[in-house]
């Protein structure tokens, strides 16, 4: 494994899971996990039969070699639209509208680095991305009036990113939104509406936006995407705790939660621009995708929001096996 000149490893996620011998379908069943020499959650968390948890620590699958081995970035620095030069317009980006400030963050660096702690419009959050589960979300990081920061455990549950805080250092699942195992146990992370977008959909929209700057302070060159097959093909890379093949495993869906009811809608659901309604759980809404590619779901006559989570098929599945399924029409 190549280290970077500044001590961390330069491999993504995948990368690791792949050199340390995990593979994924049917030749995953027969093969035993792989060993590390450290156990993150013995030796770096200090977790044992005592910890509080939602879940038992076999549901855990460590990928890393430690904690940490994907960075986050701690200080970003942004730049102007019109100062872009290494984005193409079909590229996507996790992009955020929040108190008066527009914000992307281009794919190809949260790859990378999966967490950027950042501030946007005064408050601090953290835009989180799991490329095993194509997930992005916008977390409040002020939790019981500490402003909080989050890190890459180096373990995974259901593929999807675990976090970490290092104030109490409790795990954190990203597509629940909540805290699994530790001292934080069953909190709920506030979350940010946020939107996953191609680049010149949202730079025309939006052309006030700043943009995350690959000067990150860490030697990588942001230029290659170790996921594009994985993106594409039926694979996913650790078993799935619950799977349905009614979509394929990587189409991506929107899912949100009313009032305890789970709907996935397919991207094909939507005409961009247009406006489709719904009945979930007694309650009519209204969707629609703007042009910047956002995608809304209001409650008629109250006006509530029900922000969706966008991801894979697989991954939204496993973690809401009971979830209702909206497709074209």
């Amino acid at each position: 494994m190549r280290m970077a000149s500044n001590g961390f490893l330069t491999y993504t996620l995948a990368a690791a899971l792949l050199s340390a011998g995990i593979t994924t379908g049917a030749e995953e069943k027969n093969r035993p996990a792989p060993t590390f020499e450290i156990d993150i959650l013995r030796d770096t968390f200090g977790y044992d039969d005592k910890t509080p948890r939602l879940i038992d620590y076999s549901q855990l699958r460590q990928g890393c070699p430690k904690r940490d081995c994907i960075p986050a970035i701690d200080n970003p620095r942004f730049i102007a639209a019109d100062d872009v030069d290494f984005l193409s317009d079909d590229e996507f980006v996790i992009a955020i509208d929040h108190a008066g400030v527009k914000k992307a963050y281009p794919t190809r660096i949260m790859l990378a680095h999966e967490i950027v702690n950042d501030d946007v419009g005064g408050e601090p959050l953290a835009i989180t991305f799991c490329p095993l589960c194509g997930s992005a979300t916008a977390i409040f990081r002020r939790i019981d009036d500490v402003d909080r920061r989050f890190g890459v455990s180096g373990v995974l549950y259901n593929s999807d990113l675990v976090m970490y805080d290092d104030t109490t250092e409790s795990l954190w699942s990203q597509i629940e939104g909540r805290a699994i195992a530790g001292p934080s146990t069953g909190q709920i992370l506030e979350d940010k509406p946020i939107t996953v977008t191609r680049w010149k959909q949202w730079r025309e929209l939006h052309p006030d936006t700043l943009v995350l700057s690959t000067d990150t302070g860490f030697d990588r060159t942001y230029d290659k995407n170790p996921y594009e097959e994985y993106e594409t093909d039926e694979r996913v890379m650790l078993p799935a705790a619950a799977t349905d093949k009614r979509l394929h495993p990587k189409k991506v869906v929107y899912g949100i939660d009313v009032d305890g009811t789970h709907v996935a809608y397919t991207e094909d659901f939507f005409a961009q621009g247009s406006v489709r309604t719904d009945t979930v759980n007694g309650r009519e809404l209204k969707l629609s995708m703007l042009n910047d590619g956002t995608v809304t779901v209001v409650e008629t006559g109250n006006q509530q929001a029900y922000p969706p989570l966008r991801l894979y098929w697989f991954a939204w599945y496993v973690f809401h096996p009971n979830t209702e399924l909206r497709s074209s029409p």
